[in-house]
């Protein structure tokens, strides 16, 4: 087997099909065979390249990782405001001109999260070199976890946002005339979901199908599975539900619902805009923990029901406009609904990579001074940061 290397014309072929594959469909679909196809080479030349098709998605993964660390090497500037904009625009137009790859990079970084902990480690060391100072998770997520989803958000699926003002956010911050008492925010009582036992036909099946999609990947749970989990015949699915595909699809509406709810439900009048948001995110890491199942199957959604998965956010979106605390700390975000739409996702990327630290990496989190942090960067912003 060559070395990983080799620049033949028959490796990049065998790289540039799988790339191609896998960002159209989900991994576990994808055969040697299909990708030798694509690439219009024999199944003998794969495996002289690669051992099998995790190696290559592995080499794919590895990929990416190293051209994203070259690419913020680079980041220079004569000061913090220059620093932070170079540092957005090659992030942007990374994403942009490598959607494919970005696209396989996103579900490998479930599947095989020491690459998403590699990609973690750069981009803390390249903001490391921008402040000179040691990155705690906070400030990763404020800079990263916004800037990551409002990047993949506007090249991947067109979302109405400004790369230009998310530079503006993370200099300046977001809430700046709100103060914080975290104490109060994280002390008030949570009402957990209530346990019920499903009784009807319909409930068991989709309790059955939460867990095994949740478990499992989407291609390795079949009806049968479904049914057998629920103790029910097969025919009883049918009775309720048309397809797999359409019941998963159910799975993922379900799933965003009950996050949505028990957030909105355990949030508070006493409490001021800031407050609500570091609530909100409490909220949510308090949920991934009492049902992992529900952030699986939404993940999964992302690569086998496309447009549920993008239904599922842009309902959160909806969320955030809805809510009687306004956004609005200047008349940007009043004149401007673009700006308004990008501080909309610029926080939900917070959540969302912070969960993926809180569900995947087993090192403890100091959760109480995380959000400490998160909140004074989110008032403040990186041109105040203590």
């Amino acid at each position: 087997m060559k070395k990983k290397n080799d620049e033949s014309d028959s490796f990049k072929k065998i790289i540039d099909s799988a790339i191609k594959l896998f960002s159209k469909n989900w991994y576990s679909s994808i055969s040697i065979a299909a990708i030798c196809r694509k690439a219009k080479i024999s199944n003998g030349l794969f495996y002289h390249y690669f051992q099998n098709k995790e190696e290559l998605i592995k080499h794919i993964l590895e990929k990416t990782v190293n051209e994203i660390e070259q690419l913020l090497q680079k980041i220079n500037g004569n000061d913090l405001k220059e620093k932070i904009g170079n540092l957005i625009n090659s992030l942007y137009n990374y994403t942009s001109s490598n959607k494919e790859l970005i696209i396989v990079f996103r579900e490998g970084q479930y599947r095989y999260f020491e690459f998403e902990r590699k990609l973690f480690q750069i981009y803390n060391q390249a903001l490391k070199r921008i402040l000179n100072k040691d990155i705690p998770l906070s400030l990763y997520l404020f800079v990263f976890g916004g800037l990551r989803w409002i990047c993949i958000r506007k090249a991947l699926y067109g979302s109405n946002v400004s790369i230009e003002y998310a530079k503006h956010i993370i200099l300046e911050g977001i809430f700046n005339n709100f103060e914080y008492d975290l104490n109060k925010v994280l002390s008030l009582p949570i009402k957990m979901p209530e346990l019920k036992y499903p009784i009807q036909s319909k409930d068991r099946l989709i309790e059955a199908g939460k867990t095994l999609f949740g478990q499992k990947e989407y291609y390795e749970v079949n009806i049968q599975n479904i049914t057998e989990k629920a103790n029910l015949a097969i025919g009883s699915f049918y009775k309720h539900f048309k397809s797999k595909e359409s019941f998963f699809e159910l799975l993922v509406e379900i799933s965003g619902k009950q996050i949505r709810h028990f957030i909105n439900e355990n949030l508070s009048d006493e409490l001021n805009r800031l407050e609500i948001e570091i609530r909100g995110i409490f909220l949510f890491l308090n949920y991934l923990k009492y049902d992992r199942n529900c952030y699986n199957i939404v993940r999964e959604a992302e690569f086998v029901s496309v447009q549920k998965a993008k239904e599922y956010y842009e309902s959160f979106v909806k969320g955030y406009k809805k809510q009687n605390n306004s956004f609005i700390y200047n008349r940007n975000l009043d004149e401007n609904p673009v700006y308004l739409e990008t501080v909309i996702e610029f926080l939900l990327g917070i959540s969302h990579y912070f969960g993926i630290e809180y569900i995947f990496d087993n090192s403890d989190i100091d959760l109480y001074q995380t959000l400490d942090e998160l909140a004074y960067l989110l008032k403040n912003g990186l041109k105040n940061e203590k």
